[in-house]
């Protein structure tokens, strides 16, 4: 129960931009359920909505090691590649994260504008 309302807790608080009180929380939360691939997965978001991109590539990375299959993690990391101006590395996290789950249609769209646009380059 107290894991459950951690996680509410700071997803809450990210949500209303309370980066403070989400970070304390998932931080507990990591702290008492480090095998919790979520709660990694969700500081890594917080980190990402920080710009705090390394922070965030490092808990994208232990989600992954413990759940190699999160999807939102693996998208979350192309999310990240983007962001850092990696266009390849993104298209790459993103179709990796539809070959798990093809039912994302944003990022599908993103992964098809994506793959133009480099291949326009290309040319």
């Amino acid at each position: 129960e107290d894991l459950n309302i951690l996680m509410n807790q700071g997803a809450v608080a990210m949500s209303s931009q309370n980066f403070d009180l989400a970070l304390e929380s998932f931080n507990a939360l990591i702290t008492l359920a480090p095998e919790m691939a979520e709660a990694w997965n969700k500081r890594a978001t917080l980190y990402f909505m920080m710009q705090n991109f390394e922070a965030s590539v490092a808990d994208v990375q232990k989600t992954l090691s413990l759940e190699p299959r999160h999807f939102g993690a693996i998208v979350g990391m192309g999310l990240i590649y983007e962001r850092l101006g990696d266009q390849k590395a993104a298209l790459r996290a993103f179709e990796q994260g539809l070959k798990i789950n093809p039912h994302m249609e944003h990022i599908r769209e993103k992964t098809e504008k994506l793959g133009q646009e480099l291949q326009d380059r290309n040319i």
